[in-house]
């Protein structure tokens, strides 16, 4: 596995923890989550270049917690507004 696909896998770990404690803290708390997620975005993007191996990542992480993946694609899209060419 390169180097890249390594550190793209530990975002989607790192996203996914992300997305995990943010469904549990309060509301007043979602900004720095929001923040946190953005920064994994600007990564991914740096790493990858393309708005669909993000989309693909995205759905990746998604997947990993089933009941709540309709929560989850959202929030990362929305964080990642305006990254590259990403567009909520």
């Amino acid at each position: 596995m390169s180097e890249n696909n390594e550190r793209i896998r530990e975002i989607e770990v790192g996203l996914d923890k992300l997305l995990r404690t943010m469904s549990e803290a309060p509301r007043a708390e979602w900004p720095s989550f929001r923040q946190d997620i953005r920064g994994l975005g600007e990564e991914l993007f740096r790493l990858t270049g393309s708005a669909k191996a993000m989309l693909q990542v995205c759905y990746r992480v998604a997947e990993m917690d089933p009941p709540n993946s309709g929560q989850r694609i959202p929030r990362m899209t929305r964080a990642w507004d305006g990254i590259g060419n990403w567009a909520a």
